[in-house]
Order: structure tokens, then sequence, then C-alpha cells
């Protein structure tokens, strides 16, 4: 089961098919897209085809960042490549445009990261973020995580390379900031 993890402002939740139009709605736009490893989507289709194994399931944590007093998708948050035998695991959010720069990132990757160290019992998370996506790279920094690399043309997205920077946190690490 995935796990409800509630906020300050935000609540952490499972999918549902009612998040659909939000969910295409971040998928689908460039702009927000543009740092991720695939091209926009372009059919509601694949938010259907996205949330269909969500809802029966799934092997990793995706998650629904909703607000409290609406409880309307406003982005999403994954913990994904999770490796109990390595107490390792991968750490993705993306976050509407409208609802960026208000801490709302900061605070869903937060209650994420205290689930992955103490509810799983990791001990080490990593993030993979293009380098020129600045504020998610302030982002990482202000939660503790530190830069360990640059992965040179690592990603090709809509005839696009780009780069990826390696960030890690370790258990103990995680800021209040």
């Amino acid at each position: 089961m995935i796990p409800t993890l509630d906020g300050d402002r935000i609540r952490i939740r499972p999918h549902r098919t009612s998040d659909r139009d939000a969910l295409f709605g971040l998928y689908s736009d460039p702009a927000l897209m543009r740092y991720w490893g695939f091209p926009p989507w372009t059919e509601v289709a694949q938010a259907d085809a996205y949330l269909a194994p969500l809802l029966d399931g799934p092997a990793h944590y995706p998650w629904a960042i909703a607000r409290r007093d609406d409880d309307v998708l406003v982005g999403t948050a994954t913990l994904f490549a999770i490796r109990l035998d390595q107490l390792r695991a991968e750490l993705g959010y993306l976050l509407a445009a409208a609802e960026q720069g208000k801490g709302l990132a900061a605070e869903a990757t937060r209650l994420v990261l205290r689930f992955a160290f103490e509810q799983l019992g990791l001990e080490r998370i990593e993030a993979d973020v293009d380098p020129r996506n600045l504020p998610s790279c302030r982002l990482l920094e202000r939660l503790g995580f530190q830069r360990e690399g640059l992965l040179r043309a690592r990603w090709r997205v809509a005839a696009e390379v780009s780069d990826t920077a390696m960030f890690g946190l370790l258990r103990g690490e995680l800021t209040a900031g």
C-alpha cells in the first residue's frame, strides 16, 4: 500500500483515477517537461496508461502531491529504483508551474525522504537532475543533498541531449531548511 503523508499545506497520497486530467496537465506542459527523461504527453490516454498499474499496487512509491484544502493534484513525487538490499532508492518530483516558488516541493520532498529513511530504513537517496534546472538543484541542496557528479550527454529527449547532475543524500543529512 502507498501511504498518505500529511504536511502542513499538502498531502501526499496515492493516485486516483480522478487525478487523470491534472496529471495530464503536468506531463503535457513542455516547460515543465523540459528537464525530464521523456517528451511531453500529447494524449490523455497517456495519463490513463500511467495511472493503470499504479492503482493496482505498484512496486515503487508514486504519490500525488495535493493541496490539503481541496485535495487537487498539483504535482507528483516518486520513490523508485528501490534497492532494499543496498538500502537506497531514487527520488523524483514535479510541481505545476502555478504552484512553484511556494515551498510545496520542499514540503513534499521532505515527507518522502522521511518516509524513505524512517519507514523503509534506507540509508541513501539519489536524485538525477538536469543541471540547467537550477531551482531543482537548489531545492536538493537546501534539503542536504550533495552534488556528487556530472554524467555527460545522458538523456535524449525530443532530439535534445542533456547532462545529468547526480545528487546524493545519506541518512542523517536531511536538513530542516
